[in-house]
């Protein structure tokens, strides 16, 4: 195992990376949310949805409230009803196959509050497995650390890579030196790990 560790090839390539980005340029949803006065509703349109989506609410901890699936893409349009909820902080989130937009929203006594500036936006990495190697574009949106490991079918991390303080990422993991078998690539950044399957065939 610790050979492995060793053979196993690495090139990265810092800063200058545009891979990441122009592949979310083509995934930019267009969202727009309008309260209802003195009320506890609100209605989304999402414009723009590339492939497929989930638009979920959550609680600020993370707890999901409502999913919904968009299967297609295109418009996504629909209205929700906060009454029975209490006053706080909430988030709606759209997920895409290139990035997370969060959007907080607060319920007050009086009604919903919805402040465009505070939306986030959290990309995906792309990753693409080849014959003998494995890809990986990275485009962190903020200055963070990042951990990728790759961890064979009996669980056990035959590499890791740990870069601090980056914006943005891309790295070619060389396989050719891993035994045949399943394996998984996990990236970790922002608060969230990201994962991807793939096998060594000899």
């Amino acid at each position: 195992m610790k050979n492995l560790r060793k053979n196993l090839f690495l090139s990265a390539v810092f800063a200058l990376l545009t891979a990441a980005p122009l592949l979310a340029a083509n995934d930019v949803p267009s969202i727009k949310i309008t309260p209802a006065a003195f009320t506890k509703k609100f209605s989304v349109v999402i414009d723009n949805l590339a492939g497929t989506a989930k638009v979920q609410l959550r609680t600020r901890g993370g707890e999901m409230l409502t999913e919904e699936l968009v299967s297609k893409g295109g418009v996504f349009a629909k209205s929700f009803n906060l009454e029975q909820l209490p006053a706080g902080r909430y988030e709606l989130v759209i997920l895409t196959e290139t990035r997370e937009t969060i959007q907080p929203i607060t319920i007050t006594l009086a009604g919903i509050e919805v402040d465009a500036e505070e939306r986030q936006e959290i990309y995906a990495p792309a990753i693409v497995v080849k014959a003998e190697s494995v890809d990986l574009n990275l485009f962190n949106n903020r200055i963070g650390d990042v951990e990728v490991n790759i961890i064979d079918d009996a669980g056990n991390v035959v590499h890791t890579d740990r870069h601090e303080n980056i914006f943005k990422l891309e790295r070619r993991y060389n396989t050719a030196q891993l035994l045949a078998g399943d394996y998984i690539i996990s990236v970790s950044s922002s608060g969230r790990t990201y994962y991807r399957s793939f096998s060594v065939v000899r």
